[in-house]
This record gives C-alpha cells, structure tokens and sequence, in this order.
C-alpha cells in the first residue's frame, strides 16, 4: 500500500481499531444490526488490554454506544479476566429477566493478570467460567494468528458452537447475521 506522499505504508495490524476493517468498525457494525430500545436490545461496551474499561454501560442511544466505541484503545496487552470481570459486574446491573449475552472478541491470548498460583489461560477460563454462572451466554471469538480456537475459545465460550476463529476481522464480519440468529435460537 502506498500513501498519499508516495511512501510505503504498512497495513493494520490484526487487531487494529481504525479502518474500515478495525475492532470499532466491527463493534459498530454489529450494534447497527439490532433494534435498540427500552424494551429491546441494549448494549454495554468494555474494551481490554492491559485492564478492562467499562466505555459505555447498558444503553440503547446509539449515539452513547458509538461515542463509547470511539474511545476504545489498544496496548499490545491483553487482560481477558478483566475483560470477562467488568462484563460480569454490568450484568449486577442489568434488567431483571433480561437475555445476557456477552460477545468477547480479541486478536490474543491473555497476556497479563494471572490469578496467584494459576496460568494466564485458566485466569481467563475462570473469569469466564463466573459469567457464565449468572446466567449469560458467552460467544468467543478470535482472529489472526495469536489465538487458539481449541486451546482457549472454545474453553472461554458456553460451548463449543459459540467460538469462532478468524483470519481477521472482515471474516469475523461474516458471522454476524449467524450471532443474531443464534442469539434469537437460544431466546426461544
């Protein structure tokens, strides 16, 4: 690729988040693809690198949820127990009866926060595994080179239907219509 000046310009790396293919293009594409109302769909939105931040907590103004994705960042890090802990602590908060879903998307394993006396994946493992025993539902998805589908998404999502590998996030794109009828299946 080559820029404007004529220089070579590298391409973004696989988990990137700008572009037309990054992770907020992505996470604004998949809200765009649900009814957002009080008595409908609504969203929280925590982005994880070296710690999780809460950006948006539930709501269903698209504007607040595309303002929080905006202000999501990467560090090289990745902390998925914090991650999975912040989506945990939203749904103390949630409608009661409300579906809970939580769609973990990154471009690595964890790299950092391991609990005392415990490997990184376990960490990560049993952060989810506490999620899952609120009730929510876990997808796991991965993409690029960096992550294992056997190794770790499929241990961090409900079951193994529910963890996806990708090349990269444009794949990944892919399989949203499948989320949202997934996600329709397991509501009736």
């Amino acid at each position: 690729m080559i820029d404007e000046s004529g220089s070579m310009k590298k391409p973004n790396p696989d988990g990137s988040m700008e572009g037309p293919h990054g992770m907020k293009a992505f996470a604004k594409t998949l809200v765009s693809q649900y009814a957002l109302g009080e008595d409908a769909a609504r969203f929280a939105v925590v982005s994880f690198a070296a710690d999780a931040t809460t950006r948006v907590t539930w709501s269903y103004d698209a504007s607040a949820i595309n303002a929080g994705i905006d202000q999501m960042s990467a560090d090289g890090k990745t902390s998925i127990s914090d991650g999975l802990e912040a989506a945990g602590q939203l749904f103390a908060s949630s409608r009661p009866g409300a579906t809970k879903i939580v769609l973990l998307v990154s471009d690595g394993e964890q790299t950092v926060d391991a609990a005392p006396g415990k490997a990184l994946l376990k960490t990560a493992i049993d952060a989810a595994a506490r999620v899952k025993e609120e009730g929510a539902t876990v997808f796991a998805w991965g993409f690029g080179d960096k992550m294992s589908l056997a190794g770790t998404l499929e241990q961090i999502a409900t079951d193994s239907s529910k963890a996806i590998l990708a090349r990269d996030l444009a794949e990944l794109t892919n399989y949203l219509d499948w989320l949202k009828l997934a996600i329709y299946l397991n509501n009736h």
